[in-house]
């Protein structure tokens, strides 16, 4: 519900506009019971703060100062100050007010203030940042040839593929009550399903959470709460071929690749055996799904890195 006890003084609010950061002053007088919702109102806990107006959106509650107003009837209720303007009381007790003046400065987004839920970001007031990194993808010899004579690639020679990553780092603030369960079970685990934040998509098993980095932070109200840093590493491949998602039949299709897929160059017609069985190979080239041999042993059939969801990173545990 909006606030509406706001008695705003002639002249506000005032403005100043510079390239990069702007800010608003509003200035007026409320009752002095109302200064706690007043203050809810502007600083509503885990969502974004109090836009301006809606022609002034940009512009968001950065601070709240308030003092006694003794215009009109705006008096000491308990205790009265005497003559001089002092009071003698309980230390434990604070002066009360009919009226009190109140100053609401506003100003440009700061990061961790996000206007709104951007994007396909999955809660308000998230802070992304970037970074590259990568991994050298050493190559078998074998499956190569010089370039224009056909000539083979001796054992020697190591061909190399550069990978790149991202490396994301994706702030959460002001968090009552972080999932830490949920944080543990994550841990080493890619995303099961595609993944929006507002700088894009991340398709399934190419986003690997690597760990939270938290602490304490102080509330306007004095409440306690968290900031919430997730790490993550997306790696995406090209699919030599078609997979589906965590290679199970019948399963949705996936059309890139990511922490579970390995490049693979073969000979072709050279031999292996298997469980026994001697095969001859397809001479495959590419980066394909990488799982657990499935010969009976504990874990057959999985992928390397476990898929699970990654939505309830993002909901506060109850």
């Amino acid at each position: 519900m909006a606030f509406t006890q706001f008695d705003e003084d002639v002249g506000s609010p005032v403005f100043s506009f510079r390239p990069f950061q702007s800010t608003a002053r509003r200035t007026g007088k409320i009752p002095g019971s109302q200064l706690t919702n007043l203050l809810n109102e502007l600083f509503p806990l885990g969502l974004q703060p109090k836009v301006l107006s809606s022609e002034y959106n940009w512009l968001f509650a950065q601070g709240l100062h308030a003092e006694p107003y003794f215009g009109g009837d705006g008096k000491a209720e308990t205790p009265a100050p005497d003559e001089f303007g002092s009071v003698s009381q309980d230390i434990d007790v604070l002066n009360t007010y009919a009226d009190l003046k109140v100053t609401i400065e506003y100003g440009t987004n700061q990061p961790g203030n996000n206007p709104e839920k951007q994007g396909d970001d999955p809660v308000e007031l998230l802070e992304h940042r970037w970074s590259t990194g990568g991994e050298f993808v050493t190559l078998p010899s074998g499956g190569f040839q010089w370039h224009p004579d056909d000539g083979d690639v001796d054992d020697d020679v190591r061909p190399g593929l550069l990978l790149p990553h991202f490396e994301q780092s994706i702030t959460w603030p002001r968090v009552e009550n972080p999932p830490f369960s949920i944080i543990r079970d994550r841990i080493g685990c890619v995303n099961n399903s595609t993944v929006n934040f507002v700088t894009g998509s991340c398709p399934p098993e190419t986003l690997l959470f690597l760990g939270a980095e938290l602490h304490r932070t102080v509330l306007t109200t004095g409440a306690l709460a968290w900031d919430v840093t997730y790490r993550f590493s997306e790696r995406r491949c090209p699919l030599a071929e078609s997979d589906t998602l965590g290679g199970v039949s019948g399963a949705a299709s996936i059309s890139v690749g990511g922490w579970n897929h390995f490049f693979r160059c073969e000979l072709d017609g050279a031999t292996q055996e298997v469980q026994g069985v001697e095969l001859t190979l397809a001479g495959k080239t590419g980066f394909y799904r990488l799982k657990v041999r499935d010969d009976g042993r504990t874990g057959a059939g999985n992928p390397i890195y476990a898929l699970k969801a990654f939505d309830a990173l993002f909901q506060e545990a109850a």
